[in-house]
């Protein structure tokens, strides 16, 4: 099971593109358009959803990315994406990896399931704990297709530069891993690692 993976179970079970360009006096602004058909399948997975085997399956809509842009502006971090497919069913995480100019490395996730937010929160990549920050945003347009998610520079000691990443993955049934699940790091094409691995984006200065 990767850190994805474990990222999701764990609050899961804690619970039981378009975007308008900003001028740079308002934020620095990356975007990547990310490979079509490279979701991974993890199958054969045993009860706790380890030992799977992972592959890449071109026929996979959910959650294949397509588009991240991401923005860093003057009180905020900010990625969205765009998905092949979203839809409201099965349990989903969303992931936005940040990594700092001070050396701060957070992962903020959100939880969905049938369409309804049941975890968000932010935490630690060195050992995962729990970062309290007030102002984590969240929009998920399941007819665009899209997720938005941004983190309060606050919440990240003000840095000059950020870096970002992004991935998703859907879990087929919650309460029997061992049917597996589907992930997709946005920035990464071919098979998706794990959440401490996703793929940075540029160094965006602060706008």
């Amino acid at each position: 099971m990767n850190s994805l993976s474990r990222r999701l179970l764990a609050v899961a079970g804690a619970a039981a593109l378009s975007v308008g360009l900003a001028t740079p006096a308002q934020a620095e602004q990356w975007a990547h358009n990310d490979a079509r058909g490279d979701v991974t399948v993890s199958s054969g997975c045993d009860d706790s959803g380890s030992n799977c085997t992972d592959a890449v399956d071109a026929t996979q809509a959910q959650p294949d990315v397509l588009r991240v842009v991401a923005t860093h502006t003057t009180d905020r971090v900010k990625v969205t994406a765009r998905y092949a497919e979203l839809g409201p069913g099965l349990t989903k995480a969303h992931v936005l990896r940040v990594v700092t100019n001070e050396g701060l490395h957070r992962h903020f996730a959100v939880v969905t399931d049938s369409g309804h937010v049941v975890v968000k929160e932010m935490d630690r990549d060195s050992d995962g704990s729990k970062v309290s920050c007030t102002g984590l945003r969240q929009s998920i347009d399941y007819t665009a297709n899209t997720v938005a998610m941004s983190i309060p520079r606050s919440c990240l000691s003000s840095p000059r530069w950020v870096r970002v990443g992004f991935g998703t993955q859907v879990v087929r049934d919650i309460s029997d891993l061992a049917q597996g699940y589907k992930s997709d790091d946005g920035l990464r094409s071919g098979l998706t690692a794990s959440t401490s691995d996703l793929v940075l984006g540029p160094e965006l200065s602060r706008g």
